[in-house]
């Protein structure tokens, strides 16, 4: 089995516009996350002295698209199995290099995680021709009817934005419609496309549990979660301290079955909140320790992080999960973690203990992910 990273990013995706349109030059960008993402994409033949300058190896895992992920297992008859989480405003363009390169020629299921423009945009403008693509001739999935998991809100959502692709009868134009198969779950269903849910169903013979979060004001209410980013497992409603983040972390978990349940994907799609606090020395607010906290109580044996946004450099995370495992070496990043734990100690008793707890008690291996890598679970 193995897990590919199609996005990484927010919903706004990077390099952003405004930083890479701040100045004529590339080195000139404040914006190191931006800088540094901008310089990977120059054409080998088009660099010059400004664009060496900028460029850095690794730079281009600055570049991110909106967070989803393909799953791929090998079948007994050594066919792979595809299944696609969340299809965004990016993913036509990650998926024309990802799936030439991994020669992926097949969509098995889709599953949306929810109704936000970074995950179901891909409908209308991608998969509206790449699914119809997908089912017919000379495809190998020829008039296949491809199944697509998602719940009762995100449904309402894609039906509202995409009405066409729920009701045959309103599509316009000349254009065929893919053959879609909406399969709908939610906490208080009993099955799933037939299929019973207790403990999670089966996706192409994967079993997936979906994992209701707290996402915005949104979806699924604060006092309907568990929170795993407290000492004690808790249910909302809890009193909330003042120092704690207004929005609790944000996660999209997919756990796979048929794998040792701590190893590596269980919490590889936990995405993290990112909010500047200190323009001065540009650092992140470290929600991410949540984060961490989370991770604790899951006990994984690895652990990537998505969701990431500017200014921060992909090689900062690096640095600050190798500061939690205790791998860091000195010299290594310094003043981002030493920001990060100013920030900390700013925001009061709470996030001083989370972030102490996370590189007190952290075990295992953990980092950033990044678009297009590759995680195989054997």
């Amino acid at each position: 089995m193995e897990f590919i990273f199609h996005g990484t990013g927010t919903s706004s995706a990077l390099p952003l516009v405004p930083c890479v349109t701040s100045t004529p030059r590339i080195s000139d960008i404040q914006c190191r996350c931006c800088r540094e993402a901008v310089a990977s994409m120059v054409h080998p033949g088009e660099e010059d002295e400004d664009v060496g300058a900028a460029r850095v190896n690794g730079g281009e895992r600055n570049k991110r698209g909106n967070t989803g992920g393909i799953v791929r297992k090998r079948g007994e008859d050594g066919e792979w199995k595809t299944i696609v989480i969340d299809v965004g405003k990016t993913f036509r363009d990650q998926a024309t290099w990802l799936f030439r390169k991994h020669q992926i020629r097949r969509i098995d299921a889709v599953i949306l995680t929810h109704g936000h423009q970074d995950a179901i945009a891909g409908l209308g403008k991608s998969l509206i021709h790449d699914l119809r693509a997908f089912t017919a001739p000379p495809s190998p999935q020829a008039g296949a009817i491809i199944p697509i998991y998602l719940s009762r809100a995100t449904l309402d959502a894609v039906a509202q934005q995409f009405p066409y692709l729920v009701d045959r009868n309103q599509a316009t134009g000349g254009g065929d419609v893919p053959s879609l198969d909406f399969r709908v779950f939610d906490d208080d269903d009993d099955v799933v496309g037939g299929q019973g849910i207790g403990g999670g169903f089966d996706v192409a013979g994967i079993r997936v549990v979906p994992l209701p979060v707290h996402h915005g004001k949104y979806f699924t209410p604060p006092d309907q979660v568990e929170r795993l980013d407290v000492p004690e497992k808790q249910t909302q409603p809890q009193p909330q301290p003042q120092t704690a983040p207004q929005t609790p972390p944000q996660m999209m978990q997919t756990k796979l079955d048929g794998v040792d349940g701590r190893n590596a994907i269980q919490p590889s799609l936990t995405s993290l909140l990112h909010r500047k606090i200190d323009e001065s020395v540009k650092a992140t607010v470290p929600f991410y320790c949540y984060g961490f906290v989370i991770c604790l109580h899951l006990s994984p044996r690895a652990t990537y992080f998505v969701g990431f946004t500017h200014p921060n450099a992909h090689d900062e995370w690096v640095a600050a999960c190798r500061e939690v495992e205790g791998t860091r070496t000195v010299g290594e990043e310094d003043g981002f973690l030493r920001a990060v734990g100013e920030s900390a100690v700013k925001q009061g008793e709470v996030m001083e203990s989370v972030w102490e707890r996370a590189r007190g008690e952290w075990k295992g291996f953990v980092r950033p992910a990044y678009d297009g890598q590759v995680v195989r679970i054997e």
